[in-house]
């Protein structure tokens, strides 16, 4: 596999990763300044131990300045080896968190874009998650929420046409003069009555 191949993958798994950058690095780099705030504090506590042991060791061979600085520099080794556990904790800390956020920012990211459908007049989008996202239930709400919204369109369509339908069957018997003028006010004070009760029942639907 050539470089450009795997920089172009690695590039795309990144931007996989990053799916909605400012909220998950935001949310990592308020987890990650709490761990290095904390990780900063015990290692002073930890050298500072440290050094205080290597200080009395040292108070007891007072004439051997060989063992006072083979001390010093295991102390050194110590706090080389704390700054690098640091680092590495670090290091860890940022990855687990953008990775553990990507888990969020997914599916926040599909929920924009079935938004973004309904918008455009489209209720037939579903939002789909992979296995691990967090977020399912959330789905099936917007899911079930859509597919309600799209009956609730068709039933109103099939309204719409059943009603003109009926004028339309109207038009041409009153052309046909096959029809008395009664029997047309008949039919349309059906037509209004059934139109109001099919307004009242939309309104009950959405409160007002």
């Amino acid at each position: 596999m050539s470089n450009e191949k795997k920089s172009d993958q690695t590039r795309n798994r990144r931007r996989r990763i990053l799916i909605n950058k400012p909220l998950q690095l935001r949310y990592t780099y308020f987890v990650v300044a709490l761990i290095v705030l904390y990780s900063v504090c015990l290692g002073f506590y930890m050298y500072k131990n440290i050094r205080s042991n290597t200080q009395m060791l040292i108070e007891h061979f007072p004439d051997n300045p060989k063992l006072e600085e083979k001390w010093d520099s295991f102390d050194r080794n110590q706090l080389l080896m704390i700054i690098f556990a640091m680092i590495l904790n670090t290091a860890v800390i940022t990855y687990t968190g953008i990775f553990s956020t990507h888990k969020v920012a997914g599916p926040i990211y599909r929920f924009k874009k079935h938004l973004a459908s309904i918008k455009s007049g489209d209720f037939s989008v579903r939002t789909k998650l992979r296995k691990n996202d967090m977020l399912s239930d959330l789905a099936d709400d917007f899911n079930q929420a859509s597919e309600k919204i799209k009956l609730f369109i068709e039933e109103d369509i099939g309204k719409t046409e059943y009603f003109a339908e009926k004028i339309n069957m109207i038009e041409k018997a009153i052309k046909n003069s096959s029809v008395t003028e009664q029997e047309v006010v008949k039919i349309l004070t059906t037509i209004h009555d059934e139109l109001n009760e099919l307004a009242d029942t939309k309104k009950k639907m959405i409160g007002i």
